[in-house]
């Protein structure tokens, strides 16, 4: 027999073949287990969905569609409250006002604080402040300075800057400011005879948290959109846009108008009519109309660490009857919270009458710049 060629064929087996070479069939490939692949997706995303709520929570990316962020009105009410309860903080306080429309021109004011507050020691309240103050009117301006500072129950002030025109007007008037200009001087109530405790510290704290029971039930302002957060001394911050409650804002003014009748300093300021005052209140809201202003919180400490109102008002008496526009820029930044403060008394200083008696001393006219002159 002749030989023949043998091969072996897919499953093994001897195939009796001639020159051509046929292959078996092809594989068929197994079924992908589907179970598994929708249990894996499942997982993968519970993950992103389990990682993104740790971020939003922990506040490692707080966008502004946040679902996880808490309620705006609940956060501000708390920073309110926290702050209320700070014994110590320092206030940085921005005011611009532009008017236009006046007969006596344009004017721009601006009057910067940086105030300093300490009552970490019920006893001896301690408070500094630095003041600067301009005016600028028909291309004029006047710039004033000066600085303040409260500790042992005294008043303490020096002025620190003058402009020219005024001095040079004063000094028509017989009054040399220049020995007072970088003077402290001192208002102490012991001095005079007077005392200006008019309340305990208990009665303080009750009219205070009456007051916060007002606030709470009548907030007089209502949360209208959340901003972009952002940093302020490297805090992250909640960044909320509020709008005045004319109605709630009313009712609490009212109300605080009552509480102050049944202290027993208020009767010397006579009676209050509490019908006139909401007729008064009820007037201005619809002069100024909506008002709006800005909030920045704390997302950690929840407390308030800067306020900004930016309000056009149009149709203002700005005098003699002509109506104008007002332009109000006001800012409020917070800062150290809850620091004890070196606030101490000037080494020397004079008591408050030496630098008013000159005043007294010179008879006086009023003329139209507001200043006084001799006859």
């Amino acid at each position: 027999m002749e030989e023949q060629n043998q091969d072996f064929n897919i499953s093994g087996t001897i195939n009796q073949a001639d020159d051509s070479f046929e292959p078996g069939p092809a594989p068929v490939a197994k079924p992908k287990d589907k179970k598994k692949l929708i249990l894996g997706i499942a997982v993968g995303l519970l993950a992103i969905v389990v990682g993104m709520g740790i971020v939003f929570a922990t506040g490692l990316w707080d966008p502004v569609w946040n679902p996880l962020r808490p309620s705006p009105d609940k956060i501000v009410m708390e920073a309110l409250k926290n702050i209320s309860e700070i014994d110590s903080l320092r206030a940085k306080v921005k005011i611009g006002i532009d008017v236009t429309g006046s007969p006596e021109g344009d004017t721009k004011v601006a009057l910067g604080i940086d105030a300093v507050e300490d009552n970490l020691d019920a006893e001896n309240r301690k408070g500094q402040f630095l003041i600067d103050f301009s005016i600028i009117q028909n291309g004029v301006e006047m710039m004033f300075g000066g600085e303040a500072r409260v500790t042992g129950g005294i008043f303490y002030f020096k002025i620190t800057t003058v402009p020219l025109v005024p001095r040079l007007q004063l000094a028509v008037a017989g009054i040399d400011l220049d020995p007072f200009i970088g003077k402290w001087f001192r208002f102490d109530p012991k001095e005079a005879g007077m005392s200006l405790q008019t309340m305990t510290r208990e009665e303080e704290d009750e009219i205070t948290s009456e007051i916060w029971r007002l606030f709470s039930q009548s907030p007089p302002f209502r949360v209208k959109a959340k901003l972009a957060g952002e940093k302020i001394d490297n805090k992250a911050t909640y960044h909320y846009l509020l709008a005045l409650d004319k109605e709630n804002t009313k009712k609490f003014l009212l109300e605080l108008v009552e509480i102050s009748e049944n202290q027993n300093t208020r009767p010397a300021f006579g009676i209050i009519d509490t019908a006139e005052i909401s007729s008064q209140i009820d007037e201005s809201f619809s002069k100024v109309g909506e008002i709006e202003f800005e909030i920045w919180i704390g997302q950690k400490d929840k407390y308030v660490y800067k306020i900004g109102i930016d309000k056009d008002f149009y149709g203002v008496d700005v005098g003699n009857g002509q109506m104008g526009n007002m332009a109000l820029d006001f800012e409020m930044v917070f800062s150290e919270f809850n620091q004890p403060r070196n606030i101490t008394a000037p080494e020397n200083s004079d008591n408050i009458i030496d630098l008013l008696m000159p005043f007294f001393q010179i008879p006086k006219v009023f003329y139209p710049t507001g200043l006084e002159f001799p006859e």
